[in-house]
């Protein structure tokens, strides 16, 4: 029996410099303050890997599957932001601010949320589809559709009011996080470090503990 060509699968990505980011921050920001010149944020499918974005004003940004392994984003603001599907893996996000961020279906392992804000952050699954070769739609390579924050660090952190929903969230430092009215369900806690957070209010239905956390507040 003849077997069928594979389906090639070609993700056509932009790989910045730093120069090229630092125009696009500059451009952003001239677009929030409505100045001549400004320019959106538009770095879907982007990779900025490794780049420096500390303290950019990035809120409402369209990031959308962009690669931003280790890159630094500390004291970024990315309020209202679109990063669906975006590769954050051991990025560092410390002191963000990302209230109301779109992290839908995105990748957050190892990654450092220390003190961050992600109040009612939308971190449910999903996934980014785009079209082959052939014109016909398949899923970003890579994406596994549940948010993962494995091995994430949120030290602090701030997700009030947070969607979770389905989310990886194993082996992450939640040390005095703030979770009060967070949506957890389903959400796969196994060896997450609790130690003083407050859950006040959250919905941990049908959540995962693989060993007992440590005592929350609630």
């Amino acid at each position: 029996m003849s077997m069928l060509p594979a389906t090639r699968l070609t993700i056509e990505r932009r790989r910045l410099t730093q120069p090229e980011l630092d125009i696009v921050i500059e451009q952003h920001h001239r677009h929030l303050e409505q100045k001549s010149g400004g320019i959106r944020a538009r770095l879907k499918l982007a990779d900025a890997s490794g780049l420096d974005f500390r303290s950019a004003d990035l809120t409402h940004a369209d990031l959308t599957g962009a690669r931003l392994y280790q890159a630094n984003l500390a004291g970024c603001k990315l309020d209202g932001a679109v990063l669906y599907a975006a590769d954050l893996t051991e990025a560092t996000l410390r002191r963000a601010s990302m209230d109301r961020v779109d992290l839908r279906g995105s990748s957050l392992r190892g990654a450092d949320l220390t003190e961050a804000s992600l109040i009612e952050a939308d971190l449910r699954a999903g996934k980014l589809f785009t079209p082959d070769d052939d014109g016909n739609l398949m899923v970003l390579p890579g994406a596994r559709g549940r948010v993962d924050l494995g091995d994430a660090v949120l030290k602090g952190a701030n997700l009030q009011g947070a969607s979770i929903k389905d989310a990886i969230i194993v082996r992450t430092d939640l040390t005095d996080a703030s979770l009060d009215d967070a949506r957890l369900m389903r959400a796969d806690l196994n060896n997450a470090d609790l130690t003083g957070a407050s859950l006040k209010g959250a919905d941990l239905s049908g959540r995962t503990f693989a060993t007992p956390p440590s005592a929350p507040q609630t």
